[in-house]
């Protein structure tokens, strides 16, 4: 009987634990220097990467947390940035920079992942895989920029890849792909720190 009632007890709590959001929102530019994620995600959701090494710290009134609590946007950068790939006629993009921001009015965190094909951008391949694993309701609203056009996309635990042909796509248009990246976030009025 008290072996059955820890048993119920613990995934009560570890439901209880569960922070991650359903959903988080990313915008996506394709321009001449490459291809720019503006991710956004609540603070909490980042709570459940978990960090095998970190010591538990105690909180005021003795009682323990993880240390995860604690950190800042940067300390996410890089499980963030493994949480996305980017794939350009069939090869690697290069990770160029990584910058962190939180956004204190919504409680989140802004990851801005500036990638560079030098094989071209005929065909782009973006990957997300942050949280749709664990968590088979999560969705990743998604505008895609390009040449002035917009589209809209959701990254899904079925639909984890988003194919762009770039060449066909700005053929149809009859534009070109734009010099450099906004300075705002498009959809949002955020500021990118540069």
């Amino acid at each position: 009987m008290k072996f059955s009632l820890f048993v119920i007890l613990s995934l009560w709590t570890a439901n209880g634990l569960a922070h991650v959001s359903g959903f988080t929102e990313t915008s996506i530019q394709i321009a001449q220097p490459g291809i720019r994620i503006i991710y956004t995600t609540p603070a909490d959701n980042l709570l459940e990467i978990r960090y095998p090494h970190s010591p538990p710290v105690e909180k005021s009134g003795g009682e323990s947390a993880r240390v995860d609590q604690y950190r800042s946007p940067d300390h996410y950068s890089a499980a963030v940035a493994n949480g996305w790939a980017v794939n350009s006629d069939g090869r690697n993009c290069l990770l160029g920079s990584v910058s962190a921001l939180e956004l204190d009015t919504i409680r989140s965190y802004q990851y801005i992942l500036d990638f560079k094909c030098p094989q071209g951008m005929r065909q782009v391949d973006i990957s997300y895989r942050l949280f749709t694993r664990q968590w088979q309701g999560h969705q990743n609203f998604a505008r895609i920029f390009m040449a002035d056009e917009q589209m809209r996309m959701r990254f899904t635990f079925a639909k984890t890849r988003l194919d762009i042909a770039v060449d066909e796509q700005l053929k149809k248009w009859n534009k070109s792909l734009d010099a450099d990246f906004f300075r705002d976030v498009p959809d949002r009025g955020y500021n990118v720190e540069q």
